[in-house]
């Protein structure tokens, strides 16, 4: 039987799957993460593009994880096209930060570069700390005609001292990457790992920017593995302005 608070279809687009209790549907993604808890899944139930603004940042003092999934026999492609002069994080898509897992399950993204875009800069996932990433069976498409700076992976410092073992950790797996972008700026001294496994990045820039910090107390490393992974790039694989 249907549950009497179940949704016309066309308002099932987004459904929260909780780790205790029932399921919810939201209008829109930023009102299923700011209400997912740890071990929540969200399921996004349609096929084709979806517009999404810059969302809630994500992470909470004693860490969390979060799953974004298609849901089984649909594809669905999130668009981001950065925000107005009002948002407090204009060209972030994903905003991490406190020991979050965040997984991307069968979802490509597409960002739309304007030339009158009020950010300098464009971020798909700022992660700020020692943050997991993983993401499977993806597309990343870049559409950047202004040339704008723009990367996947922007990894800074911990806002706060942190005495944590945590390590930066990106999980690349079947993912394929096209367009005006870098894969990961490296934005500070952090220390982690990044696996891309079964993937292919077709580039207008570098797989790994660093531009490090002047913080010589700090020093910082991050060890990348390619395991079957296709690279085409028009600028240097590693580009070390430190």
């Amino acid at each position: 039987p249907q549950n009497i608070d179940t949704p016309p279809i066309e308002q099932r687009r987004i459904r929260l799957e909780p780790a205790l209790g029932q399921p919810k549907y939201h209008n829109s993604l930023s009102s299923a993460l700011a209400d997912a808890k740890s071990g929540d899944e969200i399921l996004l139930q349609f096929d084709g593009v979806q517009q999404v603004p810059s969302l809630p940042k994500l992470g909470r003092t004693n860490g969390e994880n979060i799953t974004l999934r298609a849901a089984t026999g649909f594809r669905p492609v999130l668009e981001f096209r950065g925000d107005d002069e009002q948002s407090s994080v204009p060209g972030r898509l994903f905003n991490l930060t406190n020991n979050l897992n965040l997984r991307l399950l069968g979802v490509d993204l597409r960002v739309i570069v304007g030339n009158d875009a009020v950010s300098e800069e464009w971020v798909l996932f700022e992660c700020n700390g020692p943050n997991r990433i993983e993401l499977r069976d993806c597309t990343i498409e870049v559409r950047n005609s202004s040339r704008r700076p723009t990367t996947v992976f922007r990894l800074s410092d911990s806002p706060v001292n942190e005495d944590s073992d945590n390590l930066v950790d990106i999980q690349l797996y079947e993912v394929a990457v096209r367009g005006g972008t870098d894969v990961v700026l490296v934005d500070g001294q952090p220390t982690g790992r990044m696996r891309a496994e079964q993937c292919a990045f077709a580039l207008d820039g570098s797989l790994i920017s660093n531009i490090g910090s002047q913080m010589p107390e700090q020093v910082g490393h991050l060890d990348v593995t390619l395991d079957h992974t296709t690279t085409i790039l028009s600028k240097p694989v590693v580009h070390m302005a430190d």
